[in-house]
């Protein structure tokens, strides 16, 4: 709107639009809108310091934030000691004791709370919002506060200034989530935090959930499953922390061990909570549970290249295993102990240990588990040049991933064909077994699986003298190590 001047925002927080048009959506400042309010506030004390755009970035773009915050730069000389400031005292920096609401969070915030139309529910409200850092849903509203989170969710929205409806970052109509920006949560988390009661129902929501969902990853349709995961990670990892020091531990450690499932599976690297859930398993004295956190670290260090905590993850969980007689936790840490062999090129002991894991999994009859052995013993094959041995072992482990549905595996055994082909110089097929790994892999939501295909793709348009197209497909396998922390 090239023409417009001024815009002037209301509470309540959803006034109604002209009858002819929806009304103007008020949206967080982006990281450019930030940063010149700073500037325009402080007198451009900052300009040009390369520490002023992290600083930015923790306040979520919320406007009276980087306007009060603004006033602080005399205090401070550079951003960096204004940025150690704001992770010291947080929101206590936004409070200064003024009644003037563009100078004040505490002013700004009262102005909200004393409404006349909020109510205890939606206080209540807003104590789980302050620790919910990627919102709630709507749909979890009534799980949440039974019977009252949606008329608290309403009342929230008529009052306005304190939340907004996040669709500007979800991109999702169809599931709204109410959202708190960080310094208005840590003022909120501060003065009115949830109660015990509250608190814990909030921890075993996304416990309880996040077990479900790594349970579900793998097969059809898991992409979904794995959205959700990613539009309430922060929501889950604090929920699992909240629990690890509760009364909701057993429940905790659970939603730890399925997180784990999801953190390898997306590339996400959650190890620091897998840690906390195996010892506090431990304390729990439920060592099948400690060591299914343990294989679920080990998997993920697999994928870091941390060799040393793969080792250490790997030889516990088999200890738990046996110790709790959990055969296929034992088959699972010996499959993970044949990896780290693999990765050191010791492929005779690789192959023992996963023959030693096949027959465990024979014996339980797990299907899924003996295919995954023949799928590693192709793998440790195409790595000796073993191209005839390593191909069929693959398609006898693709047959049974096929009948019982499990995409990751079948998208494991394409890849293998894709790079037998590419080794061959035969592009056209391996280009065909290559795309068709990543469409299964994009399926599960799998994150690392793409890259290297992807990879694959630009050795195969390089060797066809395609630099135009080998880079592109380069460049989209740097861009997803990049955003997994790998490149």
């Amino acid at each position: 709107m090239p023409t417009l001047a001024v815009v002037a925002s209301l509470r309540p927080g959803c006034p109604l639009g002209a009858g002819w048009k929806k009304p103007l959506e008020l949206l967080p400042y982006d990281l450019a809108a930030a940063r010149d309010t700073f500037h325009a506030r402080s007198s451009e004390i900052y300009l040009g310091d390369p520490d002023l755009d992290g600083l930015l970035k923790e306040l979520d773009g919320w406007p009276i934030a980087v306007t009060v915050l603004a006033r602080r730069t005399g205090e401070y000389p550079r951003a960096k000691d204004l940025a150690e400031a704001w992770r010291t005292h947080h929101s206590a920096l936004l409070v200064s004791g003024s009644s003037r609401r563009d100078a004040d969070l505490g002013a700004c915030v009262g102005l909200s709370l004393a409404h006349p139309r909020m109510n205890d529910a939606a206080k209540r409200l807003l104590g789980l919002l302050a620790l919910s850092p990627d919102g709630i849903d709507q749909d979890d509203m009534n799980k949440l506060l039974p019977g009252e989170g949606n008329p608290a969710a309403a009342t929230l929205r008529a009052v306005g200034g304190l939340t907004t409806d996040e669709y500007y970052r979800l991109k999702d109509r169809d599931r709204p989530r109410m959202w708190m920006p960080a310094p208005l949560r840590d003022y909120i988390g501060t003065r009115f935090p949830a109660s015990n009661d509250d608190q814990n129902r909030w921890v075993r929501l996304y416990c309880r959930r996040c077990r479900r969902m790594g349970n579900q990853i793998g097969d059809k349709g898991s992409a979904g499953v794995v959205q959700r995961f990613r539009a309430e990670l922060g929501n889950t990892q604090e929920a699992i922390r909240l629990g690890l020091t509760g009364v909701v531990l057993a429940e905790a450690c659970m939603g730890a061990a399925g997180l784990g499932q999801l953190g390898y599976i997306t590339s996400v690297d959650v190890r620091p909570i897998l840690r906390q859930a195996a010892a506090a398993a431990l304390r729990l004295r439920d060592r099948g549970l400690a060591a299914d956190c343990l294989l679920n670290l080990g998997r993920i260090a697999l994928t870091r290249s941390d060799m040393s905590e793969l080792q250490v993850a790997a030889e516990r969980a088999l200890t738990l295993s046996r110790q709790s007689k959990w055969i296929s936790g034992e088959a699972q840490s010996t499959c993970l102990l044949a990896d780290l062999a693999d990765c050191r090129s010791d492929h005779t002991i690789a192959r023992a240990l996963i023959g030693q894991a096949a027959t465990m999994y024979h014996r339980i009859r797990d299907v899924q588990g003996e295919a995954n052995c023949a799928y590693m013993m192709s793998r440790i094959a195409i790595h000796r040049r073993e191209y005839t041995d390593g191909l069929r072992r693959a398609q006898e482990a693709q047959v049974v991933y096929r009948r019982i549905g499990e995409l990751l595996g079948e998208a494991n055994c394409l890849a293998i064909y894709g790079s037998v082909a590419l080794g061959r110089y035969e592009y056209a097929e391996a280009t065909q077994h290559l795309r068709a790994a990543i469409s299964l892999y994009q399926e599960v939501g799998n994150t690392g699986g793409p890259a290297d295909c992807f990879r694959g793709l630009g050795d195969i348009y390089l060797g066809e003298n395609k630099l135009a197209e080998a880079e592109d497909q380069y460049m989209l396998a740097r861009e997803i190590c990049e955003q997994i922390d790998l490149a």
